[in-house]
């Protein structure tokens, strides 16, 4: 648009018309209803009408003429000293009221125009004071509160190999794209358990593990459009960009986003925002559910539907989504197939719920510690069998007792030799095993090439195949319809300072998931 049709960067002439037109309809409409006031209560009974009426039409246009006037020569001033001093401000109008009242009082004289340059331009200083006094106080008023550094407790992991220390620490507010959950539960899982020992090859100390939590929403950072507040949250340590090349290709849910800061400990702009007796605390898998506050991205993490306890969607955070994911999007799992699912922990008793919804025919839940039978038997699984009860390879007990082997085989042990005993009890020529369970760093899986040449498949699931923010909430709804079983796994709750006992607990043998409470609901 060029510069002479652009009014809204030189406003003259037209401001000043805008200005006129609108003094004279103040004028008129005010006047008019003094006036009718004034001529109404003038008149006599029974005429009243008539003039309040006169007196309208009488007075109304020369008080608008007088308001247009007025109006139009401040609005000429105004502009002029726009353009002499090349700035607006409150000067402006504080000396055009001036000039104008100056003006309109010059047939006077001298004396009687100074005075009412001095009352025009203290009318006008005093508008705009007023005017600049509220300006303030609103946006006082209006001005977002500053998320400031929050004090709580957290289990730190100073070292591996050592028990978590219930410390005070600092943890930062949120960041561009980060939020701050109040985390009030936590699952504890083999994996926290896992780099904790140390034979995790990302395991960084000290920091803060926990990866299967649940909170609401305490503050968020700049740009973050996604969460409020108070929202209920699942962090998600497979984090779902929807821009990355992974994310975009539609094959995975390996979303690469925050990956290669996440596997340091740190946030995307790789520092932490925990702090403790002056040192940095590293993250733990974008997530660090052991504290009572944590900081993650935005893009790991997913807003879930009130409604349901967090104490029980928390582990959505990890193993049932892990398992359930596993056969129903990784390896989709067909109805009448038959599947043989080696351990029975949480992440095998998910995979065993899976194979169950989708139809699958026989599920045969593998062991070696006999207690569970009974749960692998209510969590779908149509027959149960101990290692520990055959003389010979069990990948030779299950071709035999499947003639041939298996549609499906699932891995949730993490060891090496399941691994290919799971793989070499496939079908020849179409069976799949799926590895989930996480080996020791440095650990190598083989087979005999000809198990893949003919027809077996060998493919690995990372949180189920499932995209967090996409396919969580679907979950969710799952449970509420009761198709998706979550209470039944939590065998053991207890409080935030029994964190190391649940760890014991764990190990135990008969539990499936301990979940601690962090904080109240």
């Amino acid at each position: 648009m060029g510069h002479s049709q652009d009014h809204s960067r030189d406003p003259c002439p037209w401001v000043i018309f805008n200005d006129l037109g609108g003094a004279f309809v103040m004028g008129a409409v005010g006047g008019g209803i003094w006036h009718s006031v004034k001529g109404a209560k003038n008149s006599p009974r029974g005429e009243r009408m008539v003039g309040a009426l006169s007196a309208m039409k009488a007075r109304a246009p020369v008080l608008g003429g007088n308001f247009a006037v007025w109006g139009g020569m401040f609005s000429t001033f105004d502009c002029a000293l726009k353009g002499i001093r090349q700035k607006e401000d409150p000067w402006n109008s504080i000396l055009s009221g001036a000039l104008t009242g100056g003006a309109l009082a010059a047939r006077g004289g001298v004396k009687v125009a100074a005075v009412s340059a001095v009352v025009g331009g203290s009318l006008l200083a005093l508008i705009e004071g007023i005017g600049i006094a509220i300006g303030r106080l609103t946006a006082e008023q209006n001005k977002p509160v500053m998320p400031q550094v929050i004090k709580c407790r957290a289990a730190v992991a100073w070292e591996a190999g050592k028990p978590l220390s219930m410390e005070e620490v600092e943890v930062a507010p949120p960041k561009a794209h980060e939020v701050r959950v109040k985390i009030l539960y936590t699952g504890v899982c083999h994996t926290d358990s896992y780099t904790l020992s140390g034979n995790d090859a990302e395991g960084v100390f000290p920091s803060i593990l926990g990866h299967e939590g649940g909170g609401v929403v305490e503050s968020v950072g700049e740009g973050v459009t996604e969460f409020a507040v108070g929202d209920h949250v699942i962090p998600l340590y497979t984090a779902e960009c929807k821009k990355c090349k992974f994310c975009l290709s539609g094959k995975t849910n390996l979303c690469q986003s925050v990956r290669a800061t996440q596997g340091r400990g740190l946030m995307p702009d790789e520092t932490t925002r925990f702090t403790c007796k002056g040192k940095p605390i590293y993250h733990y898998m974008g997530c660090s559910t052991f504290s009572e506050y944590t900081v993650v991205a935005d893009v790991s993490l997913v807003k879930v539907d009130p409604k349901p306890s967090l104490q029980k969607l928390c582990l959505l955070g990890c193993g049932i989504t892990t398992g359930f994911g596993a056969a129903t999007r990784t390896a989709k799992v067909t109805k009448g197939s038959s599947v043989a699912i080696f351990g029975m922990g949480c992440i095998g008793l998910s995979v065993a719920q899976g194979c169950a919804y989708n139809q699958a025919g026989r599920i045969i839940a593998i062991d070696v510690n006999p207690n569970k039978e009974k749960i692998s038997k209510e969590f779908g699984a149509t027959e149960f069998i101990n290692p520990k009860d055959y003389d010979k390879p069990i990948q030779e007990v299950l071709v035999e007792l499947t003639d041939g082997g298996l549609d499906y085989t699932f891995d949730c042990t993490g060891n090496v030799q399941v691994m290919r005993s799971a793989l070499e009890a496939c079908h020849k020529g179409w069976g799949e095993s799926t590895v989930i369970g996480v080996a020791a760093a440095g650990q190598e899986i083989s087979t005999r090439p000809f198990q893949l040449v003919t027809g077996r498949v060998w493919r690995g699931s990372a949180f189920g195949g499932v995209k967090g923010k996409t396919e969580m909430p679907a979950l969710v709804q799952e449970y509420l319809d009761g198709r998706l079983k979550i209470d039944e796994f939590i065998t053991h709750t207890l409080e935030f300072d029994e964190l190391n006992k649940a760890f014991d607990i764990m190990h135990a043998g008969d539990c499936i998931r301990a979940v601690v409470t962090v904080q109240k609901e």
